[in-house]
């Protein structure tokens, strides 16, 4: 057989190997369930992590902003005449404190607020119709906590549906999550995962801001309010 038959046989097996493995794969990821994982700041925290009726801590509503806002008109006037930002962050740090201790963690990762997330497991009937569902986990906590709530929550997942494993789609944080997750319990229950933007970097990230090295320009902050309230009127 000339060789050039040969190379032309052997780039159209190729061809269709590349074709249609995906897709066989594509199917197979279809009869899969799958879970999604969200990422820093993307679920809302309650004042009462035990009721589901109680209101937002974060993010903060439009109300006690401008309640903030308020408190801050005398230091924003006296800016505007001074031109002293360090006497305007004396007055805006203690203000923003207010409105944000609900969020605070103890110094051992402990929360002391009784604040948090509310995440119940769906019913059979829910993961039956879509096969697809969120896993909600408080960003605040140690990736470790929330790593062995998803392992509980997997199972929980595989048991319902009688499936061995599952796929994880995460974003942001929710892939240092994951990865915690796969550190600690291994991926027998993983068919496959997806990392959207995960800071798989964070450490690297992090030793830049104890160096001080870090700015905060006024487009930055503005394009980061923007997005923090993009759906809050």
């Amino acid at each position: 057989m000339p060789i050039k038959k040969i190379v032309s046989l052997l780039l159209a097996f190729i061809l269709l190997t590349a074709v249609f493995l995906p897709a066989a794969h594509a199917e197979a990821v279809k009869n899969i369930p799958q879970i999604d994982m969200r990422g820093f700041m993307s679920y809302t925290v309650y004042e009462d992590k035990n009721d589901p009726n109680s209101a937002p801590a974060f993010p903060p509503s439009t109300s006690k902003i401008k309640d903030t806002v308020k408190k801050l008109i005398p230091a924003m006037t006296s800016l505007a005449f001074s031109g002293d930002w360090n006497k305007f962050g004396e007055a805006v740090v203690p203000a923003v404190n207010e409105l944000m201790y609900p969020l605070g963690y103890g110094n051992n990762g402990e929360e002391i607020y009784g604040t948090g997330v509310h995440f119940t497991y769906p019913t059979y009937e829910e993961l039956a119709e879509t096969m697809r569902t969120d896993f909600i986990y408080d960003w605040r906590a140690d990736p470790f906590q929330s790593a062995e709530q998803l392992h509980e929550f997997v199972t929980y997942i595989t048991e319902q549906l009688g499936f061995e494993k599952v796929c994880i789609e995460c974003h942001s944080y929710g892939g240092i999550v994951l990865l915690t997750y796969l550190s600690e319990y291994g991926t027998d229950r993983v068919f496959s995962c997806c990392f959207n933007a995960s800071a798989v970097y964070g450490a690297a990230f992090a030793g830049e801001l104890l160096q001080g090295n870090v700015s905060v320009t006024d487009e930055a902050l503005t394009e980061f309010l923007k997005g923090l309230f993009s759906h809050s009127d």
